[in-house]
């Protein structure tokens, strides 16, 4: 029974390539997160500069989210290499007597974990790209916040600093 091309793809990602699937959805959990992050700095960038902490806070987890958005974008062909190294190293090990069949379904194995890898890359590359501009925006702004909080908070040690100053004389 030969099952076509894309059966073949469906399910390798479901059984042998599985770990790249699981990957996947790794990822698009950070990248919701790094959505979430966005619009909560959106949404409350007036309240933050009342709240320095908060500001902070939010910078950090909206600048780590996206980093490890952008990071699992290149772990992806990594995934499907190491897929194609385990698939080609159970050819090896595979008894002598293996018919040429079962080497063949093998080596398609190992080739489509280099696919899944070299396709969740570019899907995920592309959305990268379409939210980038965005992202940046939002990195900017919220850099502008805290340093904004952060010049306040220096006016008020000097103006503190100069009112004990003037109390001591």
């Amino acid at each position: 029974m030969d099952l076509s091309f894309i059966e073949k793809m469906k399910n390798s990602i479901l059984h042998q390539d599985g770990f790249i699937a699981i990957f996947a959805f790794i990822t698009l959990i950070i990248l919701i997160s790094v959505n979430f992050f966005q619009r909560l700095i959106n949404k409350y960038e007036d309240k933050m500069t009342s709240n320095p902490d908060s500001a902070k806070i939010l910078r950090k987890a909206f600048n780590t989210s996206y980093s490890l958005f952008t990071t699992s974008i290149t772990i992806f062909p990594l995934l499907g290499m190491f897929g194609t190294v385990i698939a080609l190293l159970n050819l090896k090990f595979a008894p002598a007597e293996t018919n040429m069949e079962d080497i063949k379904n093998n080596f398609f194995n190992a080739l489509t974990s280099t696919a899944w890898g070299i396709v969740f890359s570019v899907v995920f590359k592309s959305v990268n790209a379409f939210i980038v501009s965005s992202v940046n925006d939002t990195i900017t702004r919220i850099h502008e916040i805290v340093q904004e909080i952060e010049s306040k908070d220096k006016k008020k040690k000097k103006v503190k600093t100069a009112k004990e100053e003037v109390a001591d004389e």
